[in-house]
C-alpha cells in the first residue's frame, strides 16, 4: 500500500508539471508579423503587401536569390523592383529548379508569375545613409508559357 501512493504522487507531479508548461504559440497563419519570413531570433518585419499573380524575373546568385517585379512595389522609401527571397523560402525556391531569367543590362522577359508576401526587414542595420531591406516570402511560382 505504501508503494502505491508514491506511484500516484509521481503521476500527479508529472501531470502538474506538464500542464503548467507554456505551449509554443503557432505563428500567425496570415503571417502579418513576418514570422514566416525570418529564421533568426530577433528579426523584426513589417508587412508591406500581398503579391498575387505578378509577373517577375528570377535571378539566382551564389548568395541570395531575388525576384525582379514588373510592377514596382510601393514602399515608404520609394518604388522597389528587385527584392530578395526570405531566408525560409530559399530552400523552396532551390527545390523548384527555376531558371535565372534576370540579367543586369538585358531586357526583362518576366517568365514567372509569383504569389507571396513582401516585408521590410526592420532588423537590418548599416552605417551611412538609411537602408531599407525588403524580403519576399514565396508562396507559389508558375512559369508563363
Amino acid at each position: 500500500m505504501k508503494k502505491q501512493w508514491k506511484h500516484y504522487l509521481y503521476i500527479a507531479a508529472v501531470l502538474c508539471v506538464s500542464a503548467s508548461c507554456k505551449k509554443e504559440e503557432l505563428a500567425d497563419p496570415s503571417c502579418d508579423d513576418g514570422t514566416c519570413c525570418g529564421e533568426y531570433v530577433g528579426e523584426k518585419y513589417k508587412f508591406i503587401k500581398n503579391i498575387e499573380n505578378e509577373p517577375a524575373d528570377y535571378a539566382s546568385s551564389s548568395t541570395v536569390p531575388v525576384f525582379n517585379f514588373k510592377k514596382p512595389v510601393v514602399t515608404s522609401s520609394g518604388d522597389v523592383f528587385l527584392i530578395s527571397v526570405c531566408d525560409v523560402s530559399v530552400k523552396k525556391i532551390k527545390d523548384m529548379s527555376l531558371e535565372g531569367t534576370y540579367f543586369w543590362g538585358q531586357t526583362p522577359t518576366y517568365r514567372y508569375r509569383v504569389w507571396g508576401k513582401i516585408y521590410e526587414n526592420l532588423h537590418v542595420t548599416v552605417f551611412g545613409p538609411p537602408y531599407h531591406d525588403f524580403d519576399f516570402f514565396v508562396e507559389k511560382v508558375e512559369v508563363i508559357k
